[in-house]
């Protein structure tokens, strides 16, 4: 039988972009993914700065096993833009992760 599948979307700001901000959202299948693949994933394809992989690795795990919590937003360890001061609401220097469920389980 096959389980639940979540869509997962880490929402931050692109600063190779104009520091717009970037949704990059992917499929999560519990069992089949793991949330330090997916980091990874998202370094290697250059949308995720390496010194974040642990951090949003983390947070999509926190998240992955509270799905009723629905987002998480935490700091990067990233600097944001130049002149840019941390602003969590804005999400300069931060990054939010969020959770939905796409699949029911099938009997």
């Amino acid at each position: 039988p096959a389980g639940p599948s979540y869509r997962i979307t880490l929402r931050k700001r692109n600063l190779k972009q104009n520091n717009e901000l970037q949704d990059i959202s992917f499929n999560y299948v519990p069992g089949k993914d793991s949330a330090d693949v997916l980091a990874r994933e998202l370094v290697e394809a250059d949308l995720l700065d390496g010194c974040d992989l642990l951090l949003v690795a983390h947070n999509m795990s926190e998240l992955i096993s509270n799905p009723a919590a629905r987002e998480r937003v935490f700091p990067l360890n990233s600097p944001p833009a130049p002149g840019q001061v941390p602003v969590e609401s804005e999400l300069h220097g931060y990054a939010k992760v969020l959770i939905r469920l796409v699949g029911s389980p099938v009997p």
